[in-house]
């Protein structure tokens, strides 16, 4: 039967590179590492790692076995983390993997306001987010795309997106009651957009398509503050949507009167040894986003958590 232990010992080699330093990291002779490792393969009949004098790396089976070892391991820590909140009363440590900007807008505020049993966030671009939760980075994955089959999910809700530009721009100033600014007068503008990697890049040039627009591009950014930034700076109009600042005012585009906005899922391991606790905070969170305020972004969640297959 494969042990724990040893498999630690082989997540050490592999993220090290290094016998010698795998076997620093766990405390263990570097011998007895070696010869852990050389026990393991036979057991499973396969040659895990390559040995050279330059280091060690895997063998394509072991990079198969790689995330099998890394779930197996994150699982026995999980499962151990749940007996002890469970034995002493501490809330769960569940850690979450999403892109920058919804940490920033979405997972540290409503932490700071819930108490959410979150002990960390980690930063993914958006098209990764259910990769890193599958390798076993963290215990809840939040994405713009539908989570692929398999995962327990949850569609949290939608958020606008907005066009911010100077007080002073002519569209600064708002009009109308709500000051709903259509894609086709933006578009007449030039505009400071994100990278094609994000969701809102994805949303206003599919509906540019869709209406047959096409826009001068003043600056392409990875960063919503360094959108907003040039906006303030006179570069351009910035899409996007963080909340304003350096002065700028929102108004929310449509597109032919709809409301231009992106999706947010939510989603987990359907076996996860806190599945119920993650729908629950899930469900609490989606409520929360759907109650923000437009100037906040806002929300539109309803689905309940969808089993998987």
């Amino acid at each position: 039967m494969v042990e724990l232990r040893v498999l630690r010992y082989f997540l050490a080699v592999v993220d090290s590179g290094s016998m010698t330093a795998a076997a620093a990291e766990v405390r263990v002779a570097q011998p007895s590492v070696s010869r852990q490792l050389r026990m393991l393969e036979r057991e499973l009949g396969v040659e895990l790692l390559h040995r050279t004098r330059t280091g060690v790396h895997l063998t394509a089976a072991g990079r198969r076995f790689l995330p099998v070892a890394r779930d197996l391991v994150l699982r026995a820590a999980r499962g151990a983390e749940l007996l002890q909140a469970h034995g002493t009363g501490s809330p769960l440590n569940l850690r979450v993997v999403c892109p920058a900007s919804t940490i920033t807008h979405l997972v540290a505020p409503y932490l700071a306001e819930s108490s959410a049993p979150f002990a960390d966030a980690y930063v993914a671009e958006p098209d990764e987010v259910y990769a890193r939760l599958e390798a076993g980075a963290a215990d809840i994955a939040i994405g713009t795309n539908p989570p692929p089959a398999g995962l327990a999910a949850l569609r949290l809700g939608r958020r606008r997106i907005t066009a911010q530009a100077p007080a002073a721009h002519p569209l600064g100033r708002e009009t109308g009651e709500t000051g709903d600014l259509e894609l086709r007068e933006l578009a007449a503008h030039p505009l400071i957009l994100s990278g094609r990697r994000s969701a809102v890049r994805r949303a206003v040039d599919a509906a540019l398509h869709e209406h047959a627009l096409h826009i001068r591009l003043a600056a392409e950014t990875r960063s919503e503050a360094m959108a907003q930034a040039l906006a303030a700076a006179g570069r351009g109009v910035c899409v996007v949507l963080d909340n304003p600042q350096f002065g700028l005012r929102a108004r929310t585009v449509t597109a032919g009167g709809a409301l231009l906005t992106i999706t947010l899922y939510a989603a987990w391991d359907a076996d996860h040894y806190a599945r119920d606790e993650i729908a629950a905070v899930m469900g609490d969170m989606s409520t929360w986003l759907e109650l923000l305020t437009p100037g906040g972004g806002t929300a539109e969640s309803q689905d309940a958590p969808r089993p998987p297959g």
